[in-house]
């Protein structure tokens, strides 16, 4: 695959912003590639995907355009105090991806950690757009990190962030219950490391999916919050998203 290095200024953050982009090599003529945004985690970038997991290899034999911004630490919201990272990435990155290259309407996503939360924040709120959504070791509930005694130096940021408490357009569980009134739900495929320190905030929202009989396929299998999980589980995930043969587990 191609791999492309953008930067261009968001009026939303008030800044420039980068991002990594890949393509076929063999791009054909009137193709249109299915958009597959991918999320890095809390302290990444957009490099981060291409540096520490085979990505490009995996996805060399799918037409697709693979998108990886930088979220830099913003959880993918808009902040009550800060940055404007939702309006950004809705209203400037789609679009601006869409008018560059020759995508499909309809798109993919995934995230990791931070990025997780943020694949299904993205996804629940634009259930027309991004049809399919995957959370690898996803934050459920930012309000489970505040609770978290080693998580403490973050509380600020998460206040200037989220406010107080997590809720309404920030809150994946409110997000699940609006589109079960409008009858429009993404798919959602969500996986979590049995010794990853997010695993019972997991588990307590699959349960909630599960009591709200929300379709969707959910992972536990043996590992931590790290890249070897992550690189392993995006290629769990590559055969779900595409509609390919592949038994999860």
């Amino acid at each position: 695959m191609s791999k492309i290095q953008l930067s261009f200024f968001s009026q939303a953050l008030e800044m420039n912003t980068s991002l990594t982009v890949l393509v076929p090599d063999d791009l054909k003529k009137n193709e249109q590639l299915r958009p597959f945004y991918v999320l890095h985690g809390y302290n990444g970038d957009h490099q981060d995907w291409t540096r520490l997991t085979a990505i490009e290899r995996y996805l060399r034999n799918r037409r697709v355009c693979v998108i990886m911004p930088s979220g830099f630490n913003a959880y993918y919201t808009d902040h009550v105090v800060g940055l404007q990272y939702y309006t950004y990435f809705t209203k400037e990155l789609v679009p601006f991806i869409e008018n560059l290259f020759p995508v499909q309407k309809e798109a993919y996503i995934l995230g990791l950690s931070m990025g997780g939360y943020g694949a299904l924040k993205f996804a629940l709120s634009n259930p027309k757009k991004f049809v399919k959504a995957v959370s690898l070791s996803g934050v459920m509930n930012p309000d489970f990190i505040r609770a978290i005694p080693w998580m403490a130096h973050r509380l600020p940021q998460f206040d200037l962030m989220f406010g107080k408490k997590t809720t309404g357009k920030n809150d994946l569980r409110h997000l699940v219950e609006k589109n079960l009134k409008s009858n429009r739900m993404p798919e959602l495929l969500l996986t979590c490391g049995d010794k990853d320190f997010l695993i019972e905030d997991n588990r307590s929202f699959e349960q909630f999916l599960k009591e709200k009989q929300v379709p969707h396929t959910f992972i536990f299998d043996d590992g931590e919050h790290n890249w070897d999980y992550w690189d392993r589980g995006i290629q769990k995930a590559l055969p779900w998203l595409f509609d390919e043969n592949n038994t999860l587990g």
